[in-house]
């Protein structure tokens, strides 16, 4: 039985054994079957990560030729200045046939225009926009026929050419949108003999600028720039930016009110010839109303308005500082306009000098008022102070500064107004806290910060209490402070008790 008992426990010990080692062997091979898919998940993120890094890496080589293709790829053309085909004309058709009454005269060295009738006698309304069509002819002989031959019926026409003016503006159209430069030329040309030799052309032309004046527009900034070359289509007047520019003057001129508003319209950095109409041709030097080192006024008559002007002429305009005043004075005159300055109605240039052409004031300067007739009264002397603080006031609104006042620059009239003049130092104010730090004006009459030391730490000058009241004292006691903090501005002295007391404003409105 004990036997038995022990070969029992022997068989369960084996068999013990056997299972111990059965499931030591199936958790070894589960260890195995983990750390393989560990690892075959290692590797595979691995390829993951370098296939993502390739693929990057792919694209950013792909992006970067397509970028430097986009830089390189220029914008196409819209042929806007390009020249357009021109077709056969009618003039070169009727030309042809027959049909025209003139043709070439070869005898001599130079070929002319021969007409086989008298120029009188042809039916302007019919023929005149024929020979306006054939300006767009570029072949011989029909574009030298055609350019004398209008030449010749505006020269001998007389007026008859202003009641064909609408029948010309189509032809005159379609020669402008050929933009070819040559036919643009030729045809300016014709314009500009149109309406000078026309009478009243220039204004029959005014309701038609929407027509002919889109191509001007265009092709206005068009100059030949060969740098040190030389240009001989200056000396053909061939230059197509400065004929066109010459053609907008000579429209200007004689289109009348309303041509100025049309062709700033039409093209808007057009700046004009004539600011209010007057022809300096027309004016008439009557006397020299004052002489300076670098030029002279005049006064001048209008004998067609019957008024008189006051003509100021600068010589030396090549030194840059007179013509740098000249231009400040111009822009200043031009760009404001108050009735305490003088009015500016244009300026031109002739035998080398630049001239102004401003309003007249007839008594002159206070300097040669109070030369001739003594001391004004108080009374008198606020009613002016009140126009010239008015004058100031407007400059520095639209932040401009005179910098040069003085009993010369001040003008009167009879009628009671007082006019600033002389903008030549005069200065604009780019910013609200500005300041001219520059040393100009008239010696005399700067204020104390601009002058010498010792006028600063002198005493103020001082009026006599006999002569004059203490509100008019006041009032220059407050313009003659030394510190600028403590001086009263223009706004706050047309405040001044003193020009209340003699109603300054009252004065100036009656």
């Amino acid at each position: 039985m004990f036997k038995s008992s022990y070969s029992i426990l022997r068989i369960c010990d084996i068999r013990s054994d056997s299972v111990c080692r059965s499931v030591v062997n199936g958790i070894t091979s589960v260890q195995d079957r983990m750390e393989r898919r560990q690892n075959k998940g290692e590797s595979r993120l691995k390829d993951i990560q370098k296939s993502t890094i390739s693929s990057t890496n792919r694209v950013r080589s792909n992006q970067q030729p397509h970028q430097n293709s986009v830089k390189e790829v220029k914008p196409k053309s819209t042929g806007a200045f390009k020249s357009r085909t021109i077709e056969k004309t009618k003039f070169r058709y009727f030309y042809d046939r027959g049909d025209l009454p003139l043709r070439v005269n070869f005898n001599g060295a130079v070929r002319k225009v021969q007409w086989q009738v008298d120029i009188t006698t042809l039916d302007y309304t019919h023929y005149l926009p024929l020979f306006f069509e054939g300006l767009r002819e570029l072949d011989e002989p029909y574009k030298f026929l055609a350019l004398n031959g209008t030449l010749d019926l505006l020269e001998k026409g007389g007026d008859r050419p202003l009641t064909t003016i609408p029948h010309l503006i189509l032809p005159m159209k379609q020669n402008l949108m050929t933009r070819n430069p040559l036919v643009l030329c030729i045809q300016m040309k014709v314009l500009q003999k149109l309406v000078l030799l026309c009478p009243y052309a220039g204004e029959a032309l005014v309701p038609y600028y929407r027509q002919l004046l889109t191509i001007f527009n265009l092709f206005i900034t068009k100059r030949v720039n060969c740098g040190d070359a030389i240009d001989y289509g200056q000396q053909r007047n061939e230059n197509l930016g400065d004929l066109i520019t010459e053609t907008l003057y000579i429209l200007e001129r004689h289109g009348g009110e309303d041509a100025f508003v049309n062709i700033k319209y039409m093209i808007p950095t057009y700046e004009s010839c004539v600011i209010k109409g007057i022809d300096h041709t027309k004016l008439k030097q009557v006397s020299l109303l004052g002489r300076g080192c670098s030029g002279n006024v005049v006064k001048a008559h209008d004998s067609k308005s019957n008024k008189f002007y006051a003509i100021k002429t600068v010589n030396n305009v090549y030194d840059k500082s007179q013509r740098n005043q000249i231009i400040t004075e111009i822009q200043t005159l031009y760009s404001i306009r108050i009735p305490w300055l003088v009015d500016f109605y244009g300026a031109y240039f002739k035998d080398q000098a630049l001239s102004l052409i401003l309003e007249y004031c007839d008594m002159g300067s206070l300097d040669n008022v109070v030369k001739k007739i003594g001391p004004i009264p108080e009374s008198i002397l606020a009613c002016m102070t009140f126009q010239i603080l008015s004058g100031l006031q407007h400059l520095q609104n639209q932040r401009h500064f005179h910098r040069d006042i003085k009993p010369q620059n001040i003008l009167l009239t009879t009628t009671g107004y007082v006019k600033l003049t002389d903008f030549g130092l005069a200065r604009e104010l780019n910013g609200t806290f500005d300041m001219a730090n520059t040393f100009v004006g008239t010696f005399k009459y700067m204020s104390p910060e601009r002058v010498v030391q010792s006028i600063i730490e002198g005493p103020p000058p001082a009026l006599s209490d006999k002569e004059f009241s203490d509100e008019f004292r006041d009032f220059l006691d407050a313009c003659l402070k030394k510190n600028t903090r403590d001086r009263s501005s223009a706004d706050e002295l047309l405040y001044a008790p003193w020009l209340e007391i003699h109603e300054a404003t009252g004065c100036f409105q009656n």
